[in-house]
């Protein structure tokens, strides 16, 4: 709506709360997954893949299909896999918790999108981090993440909470 020849309209504020709950969901379920790499690896076994890192991979570096150090990227792969998933519905539900509670776009979407980076960072610094030092800083990066979430929840509430005291 415009009120004379100079205003404009400003747009609503644009939530990519959907995207974002995408994008985790992929780096969750699928990008984090260790199925590609294990496939490359010659140790994708489809019929009961959970076993390949624990029985396959020990058999693979012992007849020199892959090393030790390749086996144990893998492992880290995989348990950062398992912490995504696991991780997954605390960031869905600030998400939705934000949105519906009518936290601004801004913040939604700027907590989410780090919240993304964050994760990434955790599952690079996981899956490639083989020193005490790299350790550490995927604590870090996973507590940053959680803050990330708790943050969001905490607005929502105080959303909430601020609509009932009329």
């Amino acid at each position: 709506m415009s009120f004379g020849s100079n205003a404009t309209a400003v747009p609503p504020p644009f939530y990519y709360s959907a995207h974002l709950l995408i994008l985790n969901f992929l780096i969750a379920y699928s990008f984090s997954s260790t199925r590609i790499p294990k496939m490359l690896a010659g140790l994708d076994h489809n019929i009961n893949p959970r076993e390949d890192l624990a029985v396959r991979g020990t058999k693979a570096v012992e007849k020199g299909k892959i090393t030790q150090t390749q086996l144990d990227g893998l492992k880290r792969l995989q348990a950062a896999h398992d912490n995504s998933i696991e991780h997954f519905p605390l960031f869905a539900s600030a998400i939705v918790m934000a949105m519906f509670a009518g936290v601004s776009a801004d913040s939604v979407n700027s907590l989410g999108l780090l919240y993304s980076l964050l994760r990434i960072a955790y599952i690079v610094a996981y899956w490639k981090g083989s020193s005490l030092k790299i350790s550490w800083f995927r604590s870090v990066v996973y507590w940053a993440g959680n803050i990330s979430c708790l943050r969001l929840i905490w607005l929502a509430g105080v959303m909430v909470n601020s609509s009932k005291k009329s």
